[in-house]
């Protein structure tokens, strides 16, 4: 493993969570439901897993206390499909996020990826507590 990884893997250790989410997935016509088991983030990303598949958030800026809305082209996204294509170009959708101390409760908004599996449809809501 990488350091650059090892770093990484630490950091998100550290800032590991619980939580859960109801998010949507659509690709290719086809829909399924991302229900995370794993969760780390802070006030600058969220990481969320289940098995071997990742949905990762970088919100662009540190988020404050109440509601911030992120626009495409103010945040990242990276995701892993269960079939292993990635998808990491946000085209469109929004992100709402209620930050309140160390609870997040966000919600997509049509957010569209394109990535090596093609386009992906992301809409639901999550919640976390670090």
């Amino acid at each position: 493993m990488s350091t650059e990884k090892q770093t990484v893997s630490k950091i998100e250790q550290s800032h590991r969570g619980s939580g859960s989410s109801t998010i949507t997935v659509v690709t290719d016509g086809h829909s399924e439901g991302f229900h995370a088991n794993y969760f780390s983030g802070d006030r600058f990303y969220i990481h969320m897993e289940v098995n071997s598949v990742e949905l990762r958030i970088q919100y662009g800026k540190r988020l404050s206390d109440g509601l911030n809305e992120l626009p495409a082209g103010s945040f990242g996204l990276e995701y892993k499909s269960p079939a292993g294509a990635d998808f990491d170009n946000v085209t469109g959708g929004t992100i709402s996020v209620t930050v309140t101390g160390g609870t997040f409760k966000g919600e997509l908004k049509n957010v569209t990826v394109t990535g090596s599996g093609g386009t992906a449809t992301f809409y639901g809501k999550y919640d976390m507590t670090v």
